[in-house]
């Protein structure tokens, strides 16, 4: 039986974006390192935007496994 992590990354590898993406706190950090991993690994980028911040943040995943946000300036 299929994870919905496997379903996740079906349609990353079919190039469905993902658009909006809500979880309960305690998981949206695991959701979100999942994400980046995986698209690091097809070598797609990750993004997340916020809207309290109006601002796109590129996702990365540390050697450490750590999330990492990056300004991306392309959106301003």
């Amino acid at each position: 039986m299929k994870s919905s992590f496997d379903y996740l990354e079906d349609l990353l590898a079919d190039n469905y974006p993902i658009v909006a993406c809500e979880s309960p706190l305690q998981e949206r950090h695991r959701l979100l390192t999942r994400i980046t991993t995986y698209c690091q690994q097809a070598g797609k980028k990750a993004y997340i935007w916020s809207l309290s911040e109006d601002s796109i943040k590129e996702l990365a995943v540390s050697a450490e496994e750590n999330l990492v946000l990056r300004e991306f300036d392309e959106y301003k």
